[in-house]
């Protein structure tokens, strides 16, 4: 979900920073990892927690 903010409604000093930013900053490259680790270990069983896993490898990439 893309929005538009209007960043002078918020209270005190926002930072304002790009998506990529963010997410990078908050750890998105650790989760990622995490995920295709999961998936290596799952893919063959093809369960739900291997196919999260393999989701979140994919949704990063539209997200960064």
């Amino acid at each position: 979900v893309t929005v538009e903010v209007a960043i002078d409604q918020l209270p005190g000093t926002p930072t304002v920073t790009t998506q990529v930013a963010f997410l990078l900053a908050n750890g998105i490259d650790d989760l990622v990892d995490e995920g295709r680790r999961l998936w290596q270990e799952g893919a063959a069983a093809g369960d739900l927690a291997a196919m999260g896993a393999r989701s979140r490898i994919t949704e990063s990439e539209a997200l960064l």
